[in-house]
């Protein structure tokens, strides 16, 4: 990787997120093509709802679909239903009240903030926070590789299905950056009928939660929030020509006033299909605006009026000043699909895309506030005013072809898959950042003011990579996978840019022997296992080995009593070694310190899901489900150096054990639908900052981190209420036109009981939401 930095200042915290979002493009890199495929036969990956058949058939791992039947991973498909059901925020925080091994961990500083980037896992941490970056998982929508941003910013009602593939046997294929797993999102694409028109409407409150924040001047920098969302969907075609468009309108207000999050979406799909041959072209135009609230971080109101180093005043005075902090986004993505069903069972396939994206973030704080005190960010306001600047873009391109032949002979089912991609990026960042501005009324631009520096990063990426994978059974009862994928990339070093990540799995689908039809009522019983390594995305190691992940997985999937129960069971083991480490060196040699593979984590866990059918009756159209799921996960230090970890302090403090679960009822009567979701965490063990500020370091110096601070809680949420009615089974409301009209009441984070009280939303408050929404089709 080409990199050139020049000296600047730190930045206000609120800029840094704009660079790591920036930055955060240099990692999407790796191309991915989805193709369809129903009973073993290979068809283009159009994707459409006849090339793929049913949704529980397949599952979509990002680069092709593999069969249900024969798949030995750890893999969980939601449907566009499901995630809608489970919530009306943004597509992870529906996932994450669907299924437990999602977290977003929770931001006891930035709350509900609507502006900053949850910090997101997959299994727990598989890095070490004092040694290396956090292995986020890899985000892919519709065989694209996209960054966190853009899937919070989608719209949840373009999605088909969220599949969430969690051990090596799902995501080695992708390589080093799924090492903390990946999340693959598949959009709908227009359907063969005649012309439809769809709105979705909604309307979101959004009330500050103050529970845990005693202050006397809470009125000051919070609000009673109101926020929009608006979605027209327009669609239609036949067998030969399809296409498709949306419109969606998203504004998010916080409840910091002054703070928001405005996007707006465009997008158009279009398909070709003649005879043998299969075309797709996708282009989305999105355009974003997130402001930050002038009123600062809500602890500098958290003190008592009696406080004579309270710096009440000066955020006072800076929330109705001349100020700005924004950030604008402009993305554009094209997305080009080519499949050829050359002869039966043989398919090839190619897919070019390429996203430019284009950032500007400004943040002014002009010279007539206050000449004492604390501007964002931490800066010290000992010269009037702030100004910031910064200008990014980046461009991206991949490219994938791959062949895939499927072979269906007696009792034996294959499939084969080879391919190849290459990748290019080139990013650009230039920030200016000023203090001492002349006056209020700024117009600065590439130059240094007052003591400021100007900074600009520039970086180049190139990675080619060769993948294949095999899918085996026998007779549907005796299953193999296997995934292979080699990569080069110069951003890894001398010694490690040629990537090699593999995968190998086998399951027995028991309900199939001879020896179990006796046994009434069971219709799935599958045993599986799965074994594989992954690299790590930690470039610029030039002469060190890369850390790597070690997983296995063992589980059992089970349908029962005529679908009335299904049970799902993993138990998993990954380790994480040859984790990079700064090692002190005697200042005799010259140097202070050189970087050494030391460190080794070892991620332990296990998870359960159970799905009971209490009551159904197809004639009323009604039923009863009741769910149960949980995770239990403990991230191990295995080995780590001294100076990284002297003795009794916290070595993985970041990734709190405990068992995480949902409790859940989703119901149906005549139209009318329920859906709740109640969020429990026993003996989860968090570093309480709450006790160090308040209790230990009250009127002391900086208190260092160690394990007595650790407090076990346990905490139930009321994360999900979802309430519909189909208004169309009114007589006089079909009879208007309507295909559907649909109306919906979401709420979330209602209510939270907890053992042990801490401060939540410290710089930013958390949030209770309610949304009344309306879906009419035509």
């Amino acid at each position: 990787m080409k990199k050139r930095e020049h000296d600047a200042k730190s930045l206000p915290a609120r800029t840094k997120i704009v660079t790591i979002l920036a930055g955060t493009i240099l990692l999407i890199l790796s191309p991915a093509a989805s193709h369809g495929q129903r009973h073993g036969q290979a068809t283009p990956a159009g994707r459409g709802e006849e090339e793929n058949g049913k949704r529980g058939e397949t599952i979509a791992t990002g680069i092709f679909h593999r069969p249900t039947g024969s798949f030995t991973g750890a893999a969980r498909v939601v449907t566009r239903q499901e995630l809608r059901a489970a919530g009306n925020t943004n597509i992870l925080q529906s996932l994450k009240n669907i299924d437990p091994s999602l977290q977003l961990v929770e931001d006891l500083v930035n709350g509900s903030n609507p502006n900053a980037l949850p910090t997101t896992r997959v299994r727990g941490q598989f890095g070490h926070p004092k040694m290396e970056k956090e292995y986020p998982p890899l985000f892919i929508v519709d065989g694209l590789e996209v960054n966190i941003e853009r899937v919070i910013d989608m719209d949840m009602n373009r999605v088909e299905t969220v599949t969430l593939l969690k051990d090596a046997a799902a995501k080695a294929i992708h390589g080093e950056k799924a090492a903390g797993g990946v999340i693959v999102i598949e959009t709908r694409q227009p359907g063969e009928r005649p012309l439809q028109v769809t709105y979705t409407g909604s309307l979101d409150l959004l009330s500050p939660d103050l529970t845990t924040l005693e202050t006397n001047v809470t009125a000051r920098p919070t609000r009673v929030a109101t926020g929009q969302k608006h979605a027209l969907r327009v669609e239609g075609g036949h067998k030969a020509f399809r296409g498709g468009t949306n419109l969606f309108a998203n504004e998010t207000t916080g409840v910091m006033k002054g703070s928001s999050r405005v996007t707006f979406t465009g997008d158009v799909s279009l398909s070709l299909r003649l005879k043998n041959l299969f075309l797709r072209d996708d282009l989305e135009i999105t355009r974003g605006r997130a402001n930050h609230s002038p009123w600062g971080s809500y602890s500098w109101y958290t003190r008592d009026e009696g406080d004579t180093t309270s710096d009440l005043p000066l955020a006072a005075r800076n929330a109705i000043a001349n100020t700005e902090d924004y950030t604008r986004t402009t993305r554009v993505t094209n997305n080009l699909l080519a499949g050829w069903n050359a002869f039966t069972g043989f398919t090839l396939t190619g897919r070019a895309g390429v996203t430019s994206t284009r950032y500007r973030a400004r943040a002014i704080y002009p010279a007539d506030l206050p000449s004492s005190g604390m501007l964002p960010g931490g800066l010290l306001a000992m010269s009037k005013g702030l100004y910031f600047a910064g200008d990014g873009t980046a461009c991206l391109f991949s490219a994938t072809v791959d062949a895939r032949y499927t072979m269906n002979a007696g009792k034996h089912a294959l499939l084969l898959l080879a391919g190849g991609n290459v990748n290019a990026g080139d990013y650009s960042y230039t920030t200016v950042t000023g203090q001492g501005t002349p006056g209020t009324d700024l117009d600065i631009t590439g130059q240094e003011t007052g003591n400021g520096r100007l900074k600009t990063i520039e970086s180049a990426t190139r990675e080619l990579a060769l993948l294949g994978a095999i899918d085996y059974s026998y007779d549907g009862r005796y299953l193999v996978n296997a995934s292979s994928r080699r990569g080069d990339d110069p951003r890894f070093g001398r010694l490690s840019r040629r990537q090699h990540s593999w995968s190998i799995g086998a399951g027995w689908n028991l309900h199939r022997e001879s020896f179990m039809e006796h046994l009434a009522g069971i219709t799935l019983l599958k045993a599986r296992a799965s074994a594989g390594y992954t690299g790590t995305p930690t470039p610029d190691a030039s002469d060190y080995s890369i850390a790597g992940v070690h997983e296995w997985n063992a589980g059992i999937d089970a349908t029962l009593f005529n679908h009335r129960l299904s049970l799902h069971a993993d138990y998993y083991v990954a380790t994480t070694d040859d984790l990079l480490s700064d090692v002190a060196l005697p200042s005799s040699t010259g140097f202070t310190s050189s970087v050494e593979n030391l460190g080794k984590v070892q991620n332990t866990g296990m998870e359960f899901r159970v799905n009971y059918r209490a009551w159904d009756d197809p004639r009323r159209q009604g039923h009863v489900n009741l769910h149960a799921s949980g995770t239990r996960n403990a991230s191990k230090t295995v080995k780590l150096p001294d100076p990284v970890a002297p003795p009794g302090t916290i070595t993985n403090d970041n990734s709190p054990s405990g068992t995480t679960g949902i409790l859940g009822i989703n119901a149906s009567f005549k139209g009318l639908q329920l859906n709740a979701g109640v969020t429990y965490r026993v003996d989860e063990q968090l570093y309480s900052q709450t006790l160090v500020d308040m209790v230990e370091s009250a009127g002391r110096s900086a208190t260092r981190a160690v394990s007595r601070f650790i407090v076990k809680i346990n905490t139930w949420t009321l994360s999900s209420v979802n309430l519909s009615y189909d208004l169309d089974r009114i007589q006089a409301i079909s009879r208007a036109g309507f295909r559907r009209l649909r109306l919906s009441f979401d709420a979330s984070d209602v209510a939270r009981l907890s053992s042990v009280e801490i401060a939540r939303g410290t710089a930013y408050p958390f949030a209770r939401s309610f949304s009344l929404s309306l879906q009419a089709t035509f």
